[in-house]
């Protein structure tokens, strides 16, 4: 991965499962504290995100099987194959935040 651009298989994560930066601080909040059972407003407030959104977040991580419902919360649930795209998103995030923003923001213009 060069300096300026996302590995070719972190491009095609964040172009599957990835279509906002919400979704992202979703993420990486339940993957802070894969253990725990986060509840949706917990999530909201450490994302900083009002409560519809990270509704509407939650919704679509766990339809792409990241997060797991557990009672009225979710934890942090990917399967096996796909914790090493989700640890190199937040590696990604930590150290190059721009170019994750741009990859996410050009899916969303290419319409997937």
């Amino acid at each position: 991965m060069s300096g300026a651009e996302l590995s070719e298989p972190l491009r095609r994560f964040v172009e599957r499962y990835i279509p906002t930066v919400d979704h992202v601080a979703v993420l990486l909040a339940a993957r802070e504290q894969p253990a725990t059972v986060h509840s949706p407003s917990a999530l909201a407030q450490h994302g900083r995100l009002d409560r519809s959104t990270t509704d509407q977040v939650v919704t679509s991580l766990i339809a792409s099987q990241l997060l797991a419902r557990e009672g009225q919360g979710v934890r942090y649930a990917p399967p096996a194959d796909v914790r090493s795209m989700v640890d190199e998103l937040a590696l990604v995030y930590r150290t190059m935040p721009v170019t994750l923003i741009r990859a996410i923001y050009a899916r969303v213009t290419r319409g997937t």
